[in-house]
This record gives structure tokens, C-alpha cells and sequence, in this order.
């Protein structure tokens, strides 16, 4: 993914920012390319859209803070850009699942 500068680019901004609400155009736009074009070159290096890609991130970002931290899972939700610990939660659950909570208690 990294050997194309537009997918490069795309994934060094949200990296660097994951808490914010990133929309496809403005990754489009920080990766100078367009929307189609991003969404076809994320495709095909890791088989799935940018925003999708965005979302798994902030999980898998979470996943490393909830093992190694007693951070509060609503201080968590906020700093990988969820609104609320419910929405959090459910997305959590569906990527890994377990819920935060219980992933917490396994390590």
C-alpha cells in the first residue's frame, strides 16, 4: 500500500490523525487524487475501502490500548473517534468478537 503514492498518503493522514472524522473526499484530496481512484487503489492493495480501512484502525488502534491500559472505555472510544462508548462497543464487538470489556479481561 505504501508504494503508491495516493494510497501513501491517504493512510499516512489518517494514521496520524484517527480520531477525526475523516470523510473520503478529504483523503481524496490529501492523497491528490480522486475519490474513485483512492477507493480502487485501496481495494486492491488490502481489499477494502478507505473509510472501512479508517474504521478498522481505530479499532485495532483501541484493541492495543484496552490490553495495555486501564484507560476508561469511554475515554478510548473518544480518543480513536468514536461519539459515544455504546456505538464503540457494538463496532468493537463486531470487528473482534468480544466485547472491549471482556477483551480487557483476558490480558
Amino acid at each position: 500500500m505504501l508504494t503508491r503514492r495516493q494510497t501513501a498518503g491517504a493512510l499516512l493522514v489518517t494514521l496520524s490523525e484517527p480520531a477525526r472524522s475523516w470523510t473520503l473526499d478529504e483523503l481524496a484530496q490529501r492523497a491528490n487524487t480522486s475519490r474513485a481512484a483512492l477507493v480502487r487503489q485501496f481495494q486492491a492493495a488490502v481489499n477494502m475501502a478507505p473509510v472501512a480501512f479508517l474504521a478498522e484502525l481505530r479499532l485495532t488502534i483501541a484493541r492495543g490500548r484496552i490490553r495495555a491500559s486501564r484507560t476508561p472505555l469511554a475515554i478510548l472510544a473518544e480518543d480513536v473517534g468514536y461519539q459515544s462508548e455504546t456505538a464503540f462497543s457494538r463496532a468493537y464487538q463486531r470487528q473482534f468478537g468480544v466485547a472491549p470489556g471482556g477483551d480487557r479481561a483476558l490480558s
